[in-house]
């Protein structure tokens, strides 16, 4: 007489509760709970009401009537690091917060809130919730922070801005 084993296909659902380590959530037919297992995850980095975190000073500085917040370190050739996501909040310089000194080492490090996200204000108007109103954002914060040429760095919609930074004013990128 054989034996037949029947092997309930499972799923793996991620759970992520803000500032908690990743879940996984094994589940059954049904989506009922059948095994619950940890990954190791890295412990985010505490923010500050004032926006600091990981040892960074949040500064703020006033773009074109845009309360913008920013990190800034180092010495040199300036770079601006552009944050991914859009407007939904769930992105901000904050995710650059493990970079920003070691490449102050070597560069002038200024990571923006883009418009919008994080601790910066959202568009004065409706017509700059683009690309667009974000590239203008981003060429008046380097305008006032006095930079010249920089080199921008984008991860995710951020480099998009980047690119369309790039396509809009080759002549203030290295």
């Amino acid at each position: 007489q054989r034996q037949h084993h029947v092997h309930r296909r499972q799923h793996q659902h991620e759970i992520r509760q803000p500032h908690q380590p990743i879940v996984y959530q094994a589940t059954g037919r049904g989506g009922v709970a059948s095994a619950r297992c940890r990954r190791r995850a890295q412990s985010p980095a505490e923010v500050s009401p004032d926006g600091s975190i990981a040892g960074l000073k949040a500064s703020f500085v006033n773009v074109g009537g845009i309360r913008t917040r920013y990190y800034e370190a180092g010495r040199g050739e300036p770079i601006v690091l552009l944050h991914g996501e859009g407007w939904s909040g769930h992105s901000s310089a904050n995710v650059w917060s493990k970079n920003i000194q070691g490449l102050g080492k070597q560069f002038h490090v200024l990571a923006p809130d883009r418009l919008g996200s994080g601790m910066t204000d959202n568009p004065k108007d409706d017509k700059d919730y683009n690309y667009l109103g974000e590239v203008e954002h981003i060429y008046q914060f380097i305008q006032v922070m006095k930079l010249g040429k920089v080199n921008l760095v984008g991860h995710s919609a951020g480099g998009a801005v980047a690119f369309y930074y790039w396509k809009k004013q080759p002549a203030a990128t290295r």
